[in-house]
């Protein structure tokens, strides 16, 4: 379990099967990606599919950035944006 270094109320949680679940309410950034007590980046290249929970209203810009390994998003019927740069969207 990850914790946001700048949000207390995000949580990202490891399945250790790829899968990085995102827990929390309102927007995700791409500072929530900073994470407390954490200083490696190993960590976000162990998974390819990110899921958001209920609670979460957007994945907002330079969060998807932060995670460019993502292939597969399972996202809840909360969120109502995703923000991406074009660098994303071309591959």
């Amino acid at each position: 379990m990850y914790f946001s270094e700048h949000n207390e109320k995000k949580t990202h949680i490891n399945h250790y099967s790829g899968l990085l679940e995102v827990t929390g309410e309102g927007s995700l950034r791409r500072e929530d990606t900073e994470l407390w007590h954490e200083t490696s980046k190993s960590w976000e290249k162990a998974h390819d599919t990110l899921s958001e929970t209920e609670g979460i209203a957007a994945l907002g810009e330079g969060y998807l950035d932060a995670l460019a390994h993502i292939d597969c998003l399972i996202l809840s019927q909360t969120v109502e944006s995703v923000a991406a740069s074009p660098e994303l969207l071309k591959q």
